[in-house]
Parts: structure tokens; C-alpha cells; sequence
């Protein structure tokens, strides 16, 4: 016992205060502060915004999530971003901006596609489905010739129907992702008109994105990235982004049948930098075995 007595006694109120002040998520607020095993901040945000807070282990593979892209110097570089696969959305959980919390929070639209924890949403083309990320590109300021966006699905399916993106009546201002056409091609149109470009897929399963510098656009699935073709960019259509279907001028139109576990809007990504975005989330997903890469 007066050996257990000196041992406390030998102990400086900082070591008393770091093994007992916890926080809400039950980490030690040493380790959050010092980042030395508890929640980043970027991360943190995005749990405090919950009211219903996943378990320690899924907390734990987000985290490692977010704090990953953090230290690879790409989260910033995000302007919205939801992970629809999460614990649950029994008050919004799995519609929220996790780089911005409350700042253009998603939302359902017509239809309200069917949340499943761990996998997301799943869209249907009757009744007419879709997210609205309640991001208009237009009016936020992403610049038109360095941009990406993307999306992950977790099923396979081929049609005449639109993933990702918005568009003018015209169309003259076209932005948007199709992750498997009738003919088993990716595309995306990202801020311009008639032009595109196409990769060849056998399925439309995992991580699709568009990406833009300058005149070379891209179209990628997972870790296959595709030769840049010569788009000159014009400007964004003045309308939120929609997922699930694609809104032009306020009517969404072609919906799919696919279903969404996140989407994400963001300044460039080179090839490397996706395939960071990539392989951040698929961990993720594989944590609670709803991976499909």
C-alpha cells in the first residue's frame, strides 16, 4: 500500500488530469488534443453533429478515414462532401456536409431513396429519386478549370441513366457522371457543353469521378484512370448537384437504379490524389464488410 501511496504521490496533477478528463466520445482529451490516438478535429466536427453516435469501432474506422486524407494534404481540397454509408439517418446522421457540418447539408428529394446502414441510399427510377447535395458549383465558387467530383456505387446495373450532376435545358452548361451507360461506358461532362469523355467498364460497382484542369478532362473508376481528352470548360449550370439523377434547371430527369454510399465535390484531384479518396473510403467500407472493390 505506501508503495501504491508514493506512486500517486510521485504523480504531477497534469498525469492525474490526463488519465481521467474524458470527453463525450470516451477518449481522453490528452490523446484528441495531442492527436495521439483520439479524434481529429475534422472528424470530431462530424460526430459532434450527430445525435445518435456510432459505436467505438465504427467511430474509430472513420476517423482513421478522414485523419488519413487529412495528413495526405487532400481534405481541404473538398468543398461538400456525405458519406451516405453510415450508422444510421434516424435524424439526419447520413445527410450531413462532413467538411462543413450544417453548411449544405443534403437532402432528400422526390421519391426519398431508402437508407440502408453501412451502404446508403438506394435510388429507383419509379418513383423518381435522387440527393440533392444542395451544392450549386455556381454560386460557390469552384473554379471551372480545377475541379473533381465523384461518387461510390455499390451495385451493378446498365442504362440510359445519369449518377451525378446538373444541367441546363440546352444543354450548354453540363456537369455530370454516368458510371455504366447501355453501351458499358463511364463518362462525365464537367463544366462544359458538348464535349466528354469515356472510359470502357464491365461493371458500375466502386468509386466513379470526373476531374478538370485546365482543358483535360478525365473520367475514372476506383483505380483506373483514363486518357485526358481535350474539353475546353464554359461555366457551371446554375443549379445544385444532384445524386441519383440529374437535375436540369430544377427538374431532375433520368434516375437510376443504383445505390450511393458517398459523393463528394472538390477542388482538383491528380490520379494519385484519387486514388488516396479511393482507397480511404474502400477501408472504410470493407471495415463493415459492405465493400465492392
Amino acid at each position: 500500500m505506501s508503495e501504491l501511496i508514493d506512486c500517486i504521490n510521485n504523480l504531477s496533477a497534469k498525469d492525474i488530469i490526463k488519465s481521467v478528463a474524458k470527453t463525450a466520445n470516451g477518449v481522453p482529451f490528452y490523446l484528441q488534443t495531442l492527436g495521439l490516438g483520439g479524434f481529429v478535429a475534422e472528424f470530431q466536427a462530424v460526430y459532434d453533429s450527430w445525435t445518435t453516435k456510432p459505436s467505438n469501432a465504427v467511430a474509430a474506422a472513420m476517423n482513421t478515414m478522414v485523419s488519413g486524407w487529412v495528413d495526405d494534404g487532400i481534405w481541404t481540397k473538398f468543398k461538400w462532401l456525405s458519406v451516405f454509408a453510415v450508422h444510421t439517418n434516424g435524424a439526419g446522421e447520413a445527410l450531413v456536409n462532413w467538411p462543413f457540418p450544417g453548411v449544405n447539408n443534403p437532402t432528400l428529394g422526390i421519391g426519398l431513396p431508402v437508407f440502408t446502414a453501412f451502404e446508403g441510399f438506394q435510388n429507383a427510377a419509379s418513383p423518381n429519386k435522387y440527393i440533392d447535395t444542395n451544392y450549386n458549383p455556381s454560386t460557390e465558387g469552384l473554379s471551372t478549370t480545377s475541379c473533381s467530383m465523384g461518387l461510390y456505387s455499390r451495385t451493378d446495373a446498365a442504362g440510359v441513366w445519369f449518377d451525378m450532376g446538373s444541367r441546363t435545358v440546352g444543354p450548354t452548361q453540363r456537369t455530370l457522371i454516368q458510371t455504366r451507360d447501355a453501351g458499358s461506358n463511364a463518362y462525365t461532362r464537367l463544366c462544359n457543353g458538348n464535349g466528354f469523355n469515356t472510359i470502357a467498364v464491365v461493371n458500375s460497382l466502386g468509386m466513379f469521378s470526373g476531374s478538370r484542369t485546365g482543358n483535360n478532362l478525365t473520367v475514372h473508376q476506383n483505380l483506373v484512370h483514363g486518357i485526358p481528352a481535350n474539353v475546353a470548360p464554359t461555366s457551371f449550370h446554375n443549379g445544385n448537384i444532384y445524386i441519383g439523377a440529374l437535375n436540369q434547371s430544377g427538374t431532375s430527369q433520368s434516375p437510376t437504379v443504383r445505390q450511393y454510399s458517398i459523393g463528394w465535390i472538390a477542388d482538383y484531384f491528380s490520379n494519385a490524389e484519387l486514388d488516396l479518396v479511393f482507397s480511404g473510403f474502400e477501408t472504410y467500407m470493407d471495415s463493415n464488410g459492405k465493400g465492392v472493390v
